[in-house]
């Protein structure tokens, strides 16, 4: 019965979509963040190796991820993974 409780509480502050979310790093010397999925999108950041992003979803060889502001970006697969330690400084 606790069990449920709990679960019941915590479902009720953690949206479902943040239960899928995988963090990942930038695992090259830069990578271009982009509008969209593909190499065709506007650039909309450089980041640099060992930046932490929240991949979100993955779509072809291109993940959607979120930034430390909260700001979406696509990143290709290649460029982020999650064995890969993270800082900011």
């Amino acid at each position: 019965m606790r069990f449920l409780v709990i679960a019941f509480v915590l479902a009720g502050f953690i949206p479902a979509g943040a239960l899928a979310a995988e963090g990942v790093c930038i695992n090259n010397d830069y990578a271009n963040l982009r509008s969209g999925g593909g190499r065709q999108y506007e650039k909309t950041w450089k980041v640099f190796k060992y930046m932490p992003l929240e991949k979100l979803e993955a779509k072809g060889d291109w993940f959607k991820v979120k930034d430390l502001d909260g700001d979406l970006h696509w990143v290709h697969k290649t460029l982020a993974d999650n064995g890969t330690k993270c800082a900011v400084v």
